[in-house]
């Protein structure tokens, strides 16, 4: 029996599932085996893709689609591993991942989830460094892992798994909620060890237009948990939007600045401009 499953939903992406799939199988940890989960493509090339796909270690299953949540706890279902490693089709993990963060659960037997730092690709270029160790308490206002991530399948049967009732998006941070109130702490590997794809639309800009009526999920979902840290996440939140606001009165600041300068020397700025033109 392999030591870690690879769950991978794919829905209509099946121009990036090699990208996804062959991530994993460039892994230096080998002790794997691959579930991918057409979760009922209505794309033609995809469904043809995955009918005949034929890699090393990986297993093809086909269902209905109901979203990324009942894709994943099937995937998980049909797993007998210690082991879970969730991985978007459009994303990729760098050849070391599974290595360092198999290493970090052996070591560390109150780690429940390992992420990485993340570069992501797209439309949106950016790094993304999660804290080395945090415990529910900061999931309570932001969400410091992502979607991909290894966790121990205890950790997933004790969640009662994902949420498949949420499906607008944030059920991987309803997740993370779920396993950390258990007392589990979630590692970052301080190495872009994850690579996440950014398109023009994607769920997560949809599920952050989206946020307040998530968050009251969220809340509803661990209604207790949210009363006992009341006064904690009221004392974030409130420090979040201090640095919002210092932020815009900056960005305010820069703007005034700028104006100023082409008030009071408009010829030396419409020279810039036109150098800036012809090069």
């Amino acid at each position: 029996m392999p030591n870690v499953t690879v769950v991978i939903p794919c829905y209509n992406h099946g121009r990036f599932i090699d990208k996804a799939v062959d991530s994993i199988l460039a892994q230096t940890f080998t002790d794997y085996e691959i579930f991918v989960i057409n979760d009922g493509s209505t794309d033609p090339a995809t469904v043809r893709k995955l009918e005949g796909y034929n890699k090393p270690k990986t297993t093809v299953f086909t269902k209905t689609n109901e979203h990324l949540s009942a894709a994943r706890n099937f995937g998980i279902n049909r797993s007998k591993a210690e082991f879970v490693l969730t991985l978007d089709s459009d994303d990729y993990f760098a050849p070391t991942f599974l290595e360092k963060a198999v290493a970090v659960m052996k070591s560390q037997p109150k780690v429940g989830i390992v992420t990485s730092w993340c570069q992501t690709f797209g439309v949106v270029k950016r790094l993304v460094k999660h804290e080395l160790q945090v415990d529910v308490r900061a999931f309570l206002t932001h969400n410091p892992c992502h979607a991909s991530c290894l966790f121990r399948r205890r950790c997933w049967e004790e969640a009662g798994g994902y949420d498949e009732t949420m499906r607008q998006g944030y059920e991987d941070w309803n997740f993370n909620i779920a396993v950390t109130k258990r007392g589990w702490i979630v590692h970052a590997i301080p190495e872009v060890l994850f690579h996440y794809r950014v398109g023009n639309v994607s769920m997560v800009t949809g599920s952050d237009r989206m946020r307040p009526q998530l968050m009251g999920r969220l809340v509803k979902n661990h209604l207790e948990l949210y009363r006992e840290h009341i006064e904690e996440v009221i004392a974030e939140e409130e420090r979040q939007i201090q640095v919002l606001e210092q932020r815009l009165d900056a960005t305010r600041g820069s703007i005034a600045h700028r104006v100023g300068r082409v008030i009071t020397n408009p010829a030396g700025i419409a020279k810039g401009l036109l150098r800036r033109f012809q090069k």
